[in-house]
């Protein structure tokens, strides 16, 4: 990636969530912003489908950072991460976030014998 003329990397583990901005997506690592030209679409085929989630037409959240999810009058929820940000989290997108969510709560299984 690149920002400012000069290269950087970003693991995929240190994303805390994704924010749409035009033809950009802004990358928000602790406390700085990586912008990326590309669509919400083509990173959301990029980031692993077990540790992130679109939770709005304008956001992606790393599961791993979600601290919890608060029902809001309008039928929306709010979305605090660990980092204490706070997201909306559409309607659209709660139901099919479910299953993404309840796996981030259960342990992982041991398949090695």
């Amino acid at each position: 990636m690149e920002k400012l003329g000069k290269e950087f990397q970003i693991s995929v583990e240190d994303i805390d969530w994704v924010a749409a901005s035009g033809n950009y997506a802004n990358l928000h690592v602790q406390e700085r912003v990586y912008p990326m030209r590309i669509t919400m679409n083509r990173i959301m085929e990029l980031l692993p489908a077990n540790q992130f989630f679109r939770i709005h037409r304008s956001s992606i959240v790393n599961l791993q950072r979600v601290a919890h999810i608060e029902a809001q009058d309008s039928g929306d929820h709010l979305m605090t991460l660990t980092s204490g940000k706070e997201l909306g989290f559409s309607r659209r997108y709660r139901e099919s976030s479910k299953e993404a969510l309840a796996a981030q709560d259960r342990p992982q299984q041991n398949t090695a014998e």
